[in-house]
């Protein structure tokens, strides 16, 4: 065998094994399209039925409850004072979970109450023993978050609580917390019965008012050292006085208690306080209105627990928060919870908004599973059903054929019923059906050709 016909043949070889693949290629392209149109069609079925469960289950729980409000209003204190830097960072803790705080800079814990009570505000800082009206005793504890102390300043010549019987007070701002704590003390021990006097003046103004020998008394109730404290602290003239026999107004008052100010804890070089003093002290709370989303307790307490479990003046690391004990306010079922149990499995790990709308939605699985079994129980024959309408839509057409067939003896007539089953023919077997549903397929295709074959007798016997 010379070169040339060698050549040839591995030409002809070469076309043959090319035109084979092209072939494959081709069915292979078409299995695929096959199968795709054939997930597309079940997709198409089954996914309706998951889309309507979860429209279902969206729509139950917007009915049933409502979703968390995208802000929340919290209501602080007056510039730089202790609440207002909390005000702060719970802001900064919250809008990173998506939640828009608005802060309200105000006069204080009553102030604050008032809010709430009013439903201006979602959640303040109030301190327990404030005196409670009607229509604030809506108002619910969240957590207590620490001590707050009261300074008592005073000029020389008071020695004991007793002592400032009479005399004139600083009780701190209008609408604080402060004001409401000197009110209260003062007709606690007895002390308002020969005229002591307490003025709705607090800040910078009491220190003056101390200073200058306008009050005979001072005070403040704060848990930090704020700068008018500090002032007085080292004023050689006036005096931080120590609430030596502080057991026997807290027996009696559970909203009450101690703390000590140790010797030298403020400035140890200048050994301020010179020794150990006992300061009656109030809880300062966390306290929301009736009116609070439930979803946004868990959020709350997980940020109290980052700002106020640091140690400080009067707390040990860990000390604070704690479930809420002030005896005035009832304390929010969703928090005594919280610090029964924790946060939720789901808050833990999802984002706030995620596992809001889950929490919201479990109640209603047990509905939703009443309405999604029927879904998917109809789907199987819906999807048979389907397949069976693509048949038996071609032997609709096939009747209409044979029917026009019969009716007509024309020739050219018999010829476009030929043309038309061809073109049955030719979209059945494109037609794309699971294997079960083959038999139908070809029996559809058989009685094409049954009904092609009795065209051509017809065409046939006509021609003769």
């Amino acid at each position: 065998m010379d070169s040339r016909t060698r050549c040839q043949r591995f030409a002809v070889r070469a076309r043959a094994g090319h035109g084979a693949a092209i072939d494959t290629g081709e069915e292979n392209v078409r299995g695929l399209s096959i199968r795709y149109k054939r997930f597309r069609e079940q997709a198409g079925i089954y996914g309706s039925a998951i889309v309507l469960s979860v429209a279902a289950l969206a729509l139950a729980i917007w009915w049933i409850e409502p979703a968390p409000p995208s802000s929340i209003r919290l209501a602080t204190g007056a510039a730089g004072g202790a609440y207002a830097a909390w005000g702060e960072q719970y802001k900064q803790i919250l809008e990173a979970q998506g939640i828009r705080v608005e802060l309200q800079e105000t006069s204080g814990a009553v102030d604050n109450l008032r809010r709430l009570a009013d439903g201006e505000a979602d959640v303040a800082f109030l301190q327990a023993g404030l005196p409670l009206s009607d229509g604030e005793r809506g108002v619910q504890a969240l957590a207590s978050i620490g001590p707050e102390p009261s300074w008592i300043f005073v000029r020389p010549g008071i020695e004991t609580l007793r002592d400032a019987e009479g005399r004139t007070i600083a009780g701190g701002a209008a609408g604080s917390g402060t004001l409401a704590f000197s009110r209260g003390l003062v007709e606690l021990t007895g002390l308002g019965r020969n005229g002591t006097t307490v003025l709705p003046m607090g800040g910078e103004q009491a220190v003056a008012a101390l200073q200058s020998d306008s009050v005979d008394t001072t005070i403040f109730v704060s848990n930090a050292v704020t700068s008018p404290i500090e002032r007085l602290l080292r004023d050689p003239e006036v005096r931080l006085l120590s609430v030596d026999d502080a057991a026997g107004l807290i027996s009696a008052n559970p909203w009450l208690t101690k703390s000590t100010l140790f010797r030298g804890s403020i400035d140890y070089r200048d050994t301020i306080p010179a020794r150990d003093i006992t300061l009656l002290s109030t809880t300062g709370l966390l306290a929301a209105g009736s009116h609070l989303h439930p979803a946004f307790v868990d959020v709350l307490l997980s940020a109290a627990i980052t700002i106020h479990a640091s140690p400080g003046l009067f707390t040990q690391i860990g000390e604070y928060p704690q479930r809420p004990r002030a005896q005035q306010l009832p304390a929010n079922a969703n928090a005594l919870r919280y610090f029964e149990d924790g946060p939720t499995f789901l808050r833990r790990y999802l984002p706030f908004w995620v596992a809001s709308f889950v929490e919201r939605g479990w109640i209603l699985i047990f509905p939703l599973l009443t309405v999604m079994f029927p879904l998917f129980k109809i789907a199987p024959p819906t999807y048979r059903w389907q397949i069976k309408r693509r048949i038996n839509r071609y032997y609709l057409e096939l009747q209409k054929i044979e029917m026009e067939l019969d009716a007509s003896p024309d020739p050219a007539k018999a010829q476009a019923l030929r043309r038309r089953t061809q073109e049955i023919d030719a979209n059945a077997a494109r037609t794309s059906v699971p294997l079960v549903y083959m038999d139908d397929l070809y029996h559809l295709r058989r009685h094409i050709h049954i009904l092609q074959m009795k065209i051509a007798e017809r065409m046939a016997g006509e021609a003769r």
